[in-house]
């Protein structure tokens, strides 16, 4: 068995499809969304209904990138 980043290593997840950008008071989130993260969503607009919801009840927990915008 091998571990996340080995599988990135390999490449088996470079097969992005877009990012999911939400700035919420002061802050840009962003998500990445890979080809394989579709089974856990019915559809991009689920996606985008969990995403808000880790922003606002979690502080964008689960996204791959936080900055601060002006």
């Amino acid at each position: 068995m091998i571990g996340p980043q080995a599988w990135e290593n390999m490449g088996v997840r470079s097969h992005r499809t877009k990012d999911l950008i939400i700035e919420h008071e002061g802050t840009r989130y962003t998500y990445h969304t890979w080809s394989n993260d579709w089974v856990l969503f019915d559809s991009h607009e689920e996606f985008k209904a969990w995403a808000k919801a880790d922003v606002e009840d979690n502080d964008g927990g689960y996204a791959d990138k936080k900055e601060m915008i002006q």
